[in-house]
């Protein structure tokens, strides 16, 4: 895939969180990620493929193991379920664009290959999805609350006081503070994914687990707030990019 972040994903995993109990061998993945994933990520999956000088935001390294988007705890590795969700459905605004092109085989394939190139998913064994907080219902009460909660959490030091991105830590970060009222964001959309993030915290990143200093209906209070601070702001230059390197063309081009 060619891409910019963390990826690769099982194809059928009989429940979330677990991984298939019938794996492609690493071998038969070598030839899907030599063909769909090196380019960016490098050929022994370091993050420096020949393309990668081209992305603001350094392919991920999957020797190193360390995935920023899942449904794990902080410092966990990505259960298949992440891993797929990565790959086939991308990672929205960047040059990781989905790879929906890949056949079930070819995607379970290349995830027994990217999952042998670090040797912590063999140390560690399978990991466990977290449980979301149970949903609350989205209303005018709660979008209120979910600002008080992007306040009172210190949301606004780094991304801001509107989530632009440009909070007064922001300057001080190794990496930028996502600008959350520009949609897509590379963890998704929707309030769910926001509230899977803030729960997990983005392994990698300033950005830390928030996992059990709120209440469930102000988890998702945060969540449909932040969701309400975007607009979708089209193809990024970073998905141009991806696309253009892909060699195919992105959903809708060729539409009438």
């Amino acid at each position: 895939m060619a891409a910019a972040a963390a990826l690769i994903a099982a194809a059928a995993c009989p429940a979330a969180g677990q991984d298939s109990s019938k794996r492609e061998s690493p071998s038969d993945g070598a030839a899907v990620y030599a063909s769909h994933c090196a380019i960016c990520h490098g050929p022994e999956g370091r993050g420096d493929g020949e393309a990668a000088d081209r992305f603001t935001a350094a392919p991920r390294n999957f020797v190193d193991g360390v995935y920023r988007f899942r449904s794990t705890s902080s410092g966990k590795l990505p259960t298949d379920d992440d891993l797929r969700r990565s790959v086939v459905q991308g990672l929205g605004g960047t040059a990781m664009v989905p790879q929906n092109h890949l056949s079930e085989a070819e995607v379970e394939a290349v995830i027994a290959y990217i999952k042998d190139l670090s040797p912590r998913f063999a140390k560690e064994g399978p990991p466990k999805a977290m449980k979301l907080p149970a949903r609350s219902p989205k209303t005018d009460r709660s979008l209120q609350r979910g600002r008080e909660v992007y306040l009172e959490a210190g949301c606004a030091n780094c991304h801001g006081e509107r989530g632009a991105g440009d909070g007064a830590s922001a300057p001080d970060l190794s990496i930028a503070p996502t600008n959350l009222t520009r949609h897509p964001l590379n963890v998704g959309s929707t309030a769910e994914d926001i509230v899977r993030a803030v729960v997990t915290g983005l392994n990698g990143s300033p950005m830390p687990s928030y996992h059990l200093l709120y209440d469930d209906p102000d988890m998702w209070a945060l969540g449909y707030y932040v969701e309400s601070l975007g607009t979708d702001q089209g193809m990024t230059e970073q998905a141009r990019i991806g696309w253009e390197i892909e060699g195919r063309d992105p959903p809708g081009k060729n539409d009438d």
